[in-house]
């Protein structure tokens, strides 16, 4: 059995505006001491890697402490660690995840999920991701990474960012998952488990027992 650690939203670098002088500091303090508690459960727990499903960071734009902060609570988790850009923090070229510092600083147990072909954790594991290239996307990012793939021989993994259909008032938001067609692909054999990002809290969609913010 594969067993992971499946968390996102993370918005390091979040700046809350009703906190009194010296607030903010504890505020975005705890959220890099949650990273090591992440990597506490996910050795606890036997865990083989851990999923970032998507706004690792509050935006593009956060500073260079924040970035150092946590790429060394990063390093510190026992397991790897897969993040994946989301609508926060999207795959641009002025992305997070390009920036020098970023780079310099990544420790080696640290992976960013940067485009849509499978990624191979570990002997018969793979993980899909679907990273937003920009603020706003025009598709279904789940259709559109695994909807032409043949059936995984192994486990595969998908993990996402966005809104289900199901769950949002705006049925014309051309970036909603279509539940029904990922429970599909489930049927089918091409995924195993949708890991999404974007609700701020665990949810459980469908019947399957396999689709979860």
């Amino acid at each position: 059995m594969t067993r992971f650690l499946h968390t996102s939203d993370w918005q390091l670098g979040m700046t809350r505006h009703y906190l009194k002088e010296g607030e903010q500091g504890t505020f975005a303090l705890a959220r890099f001491d949650a990273i090591r508690k992440l990597g506490e459960i996910a050795a606890a727990e036997g865990c083989e890697f851990i999923l970032v499903a998507g706004d690792v960071f509050d935006s593009n734009q956060v500073d260079r402490r924040t970035v150092l902060r946590a790429l060394e609570a990063l390093a510190g988790v026992p397991v790897p660690v897969y993040l994946l850009p989301g609508n926060h923090d999207p795959l641009n070229e002025a992305a997070v995840y390009r920036s020098q510092v970023f780079l310099d600083k990544k420790s080696d147990n640290v992976y960013v999920i940067e485009n849509e072909e499978p990624i191979e954790v570990s002997k018969g594991v793979e993980i899909i991701g679907t990273p937003w290239p920009a603020k706003k996307i025009v598709h279904d990012p789940v259709a559109k990474a695994c909807s032409q793939r043949e059936p995984a021989k192994g486990v595969r993994i998908c993990v996402t960012h966005g809104i289900m259909d199901t769950l949002s008032p705006d049925k014309e938001d051309p970036s909603l998952i279509i539940q029904k067609d990922a429970e599909k692909l489930i049927d089918d054999g091409i995924i195993h488990f949708l890991a999404i990002g974007d609700r701020h809290s665990v949810t459980k969609v469908g019947s399957t027992g396999r689709i979860w913010y």
